[in-house]
């Protein structure tokens, strides 16, 4: 009897001592809040194509094809999954950025591919913040019409007042960059921290530089008007002269792009929608040249483009 009783000690202390160490070790991912969420996917539409979750939960999408074989892939976040009809998928993914993020079918389903696609709404519970930029010149002059964009847990642009000021209202909390330019001027680019129900206030100093030349470029599919450049009289064509540095801001503003010129080695890389990027080289040679998008967007992608003229 005392031999069993010693045995049945033994055999508690070795199942219930291990207990709270599990615990904590998985106290992360057990007592996260989780979100589980049915997505159909089907020619040519998510459903459903908005999905909304909270901040830190831990989200757990199931993906279900009711014909060919689609993708799914979460533009700003590490998930991407392919899935087949009858052959149900799983992800699941921390949602630890706020804002709002596009969702697509990478795999091509045929005509209506690029229409597939959604969007993924991360909500912070957190009270928001406010970000004034300022920009001035060298001589502490304000700088009217500059450029300002901020990259972060959302991505917005605007352009300063004539007291050199652009607010970005009730944006989430969190490390924003913060890039200011205008033509003839180098660009700057800091960073700051915004904070819950507070303003942060900044001032970014741009320097004369005659030779920058800047153009805006937002970026839409080609069968609603493709690359429209700001300053172009057509829309299409960007002029420079050689020798001048070019300064290219590409916003993408309905689906992911890229922006590319090959001879002169630009390439911008994914911009997802609502995002910009700014790209910069020294137009060293004279000629003519093509522009074009360097991520497949739509049906008509391989004619998205555009002309560059460097004039002598």
């Amino acid at each position: 009897m005392y031999k069993r009783e010693i045995l049945a000690a033994f055999l508690i202390f070795a199942v219930v001592v291990p207990i709270p160490a599990a615990i904590a070790y998985y106290s992360h991912s057990l007592f996260l809040p989780k979100e589980h969420i049915s997505v159909i996917a089907r020619q040519y539409e998510f459903e459903p194509d908005e999905i909304v979750v909270n901040k830190g939960a831990v989200v757990t999408l199931l993906l279900t094809s009711e014909d060919v074989v689609h993708g799914f892939k979460i533009l700003g976040y590490d998930v991407m999954e392919n899935f087949y009809p009858g052959v149900p998928a799983k992800v699941e993914f921390v949602a630890d950025k706020a804002g709002d993020f596009d969702f697509i079918c990478d795999i091509y389903c045929d005509k209506g591919h690029w229409e597939m696609k959604g969007k993924l709404i991360v909500q912070d519970s957190t009270p928001p913040g406010s970000l004034q930029v300022i920009v001035k010149d060298a001589e502490s002059k304000p700088i009217t019409g500059a450029f300002v964009t901020v990259t972060g847990p959302v991505n917005k642009n605007g352009l300063t007042d004539n007291d050199g000021q652009y607010n970005f209202d009730s944006i989430f909390v969190g490390l924003y960059s913060v890039t200011a330019s205008k033509s003839g001027y180098a660009s700057n680019t800091t960073t700051v921290t915004v904070n819950s129900q507070e303003t942060a206030v900044i001032t970014i100093i741009l320097t004369e530089s005659v030779q920058v030349k800047e153009f805006h470029v937002d970026a839409w599919i080609q069968e609603d008007g493709g690359f429209m450049v700001q300053e172009s009289s057509d829309r299409k064509t960007i002029t420079v002269n050689k020798g001048d540095t070019v300064r290219l801001v590409v916003t993408a503003k309905d689906t992911s792009h890229g922006f590319g010129i090959d001879v002169f080695n630009v390439d911008t890389g994914e911009i997802i929608t609502g995002a910009t990027k700014t790209v910069e080289f020294v137009a060293s040679t004279e000629g003519t040249y093509t522009y074009h998008c360097t991520i497949s967007c739509s049906a008509k992608h391989i004619d998205q483009k555009g002309t560059l003229v460097v004039q002598p």
